[in-house]
């Protein structure tokens, strides 16, 4: 199986590995939130290494306007996490009590555009975000490509001849063709 990893993907892949991301995880702590924390930080460590940036201050702060364009990319990235969901998993009990108030179809259509223009501001801050790290990376703008192979429950890494193991999902990552030899920036 061959998965392509494009500068959005890079995007999300930052925003998921973040402290305050948390979709997907558990309600209660557990070894599932921790093996999912565990995936997304080194899924992002892969594509740090493939995109040959790392998305920290210390790994911007030499490139140029580093500094500036790191700044504007972690504000989007704060304000796409600050974006929060309507926090309802189940309403029946709230649909009956508006329809009882014979408010259900406007409130639940209000609803729906609020919950329609987030899925919007999130979008934009992707986009942002994707936009400032085409600058960063300058002429790797390209996409790439890991294998992605199982065995059984360890994965190997492969990242330009290093290897780590993990008890995780299987992913061995190639280098891009398009910068295969290119220096490490």
């Amino acid at each position: 199986m061959t998965k392509r990893y494009d500068r959005r993907a890079f995007v999300l892949a930052y925003l998921a590995a973040q402290p305050e991301y948390s979709q997907g995880f558990t309600d209660d702590p557990s070894e599932y939130n921790d093996a999912l924390g565990t995936y997304r930080k080194r899924l992002l460590k892969g594509l740090e290494s493939l995109f040959a940036i790392e998305l920290t201050w210390d790994g911007i702060a030499d490139r140029t306007d580093g500094s500036a364009l790191f700044m504007l990319f972690t504000s989007a990235a704060r304000n796409h996490l600050a974006v929060k969901a309507s926090g309802f998993l189940e309403g029946g009990l709230l649909i009956k009590v508006l329809g009882r108030a014979g408010q259900d179809v406007p409130v639940l259509t209000s609803m729906s555009r609020s919950l329609e223009l987030r899925d919007k501001l999130w979008e934009s801050y992707v986009d942002t975000m994707d936009l400032v790290l085409g600058i960063l990376l300058g002429e790797r703008r390209t996409r790439c490509s890991p294998r992605t192979t199982f065995a059984g429950s360890e994965w190997t890494t492969r990242n330009h001849g290093s290897r780590e193991r993990s008890s995780a999902v299987a992913v061995q990552l190639t280098r891009c063709r398009r910068w295969h030899g290119a220096p490490g920036r």
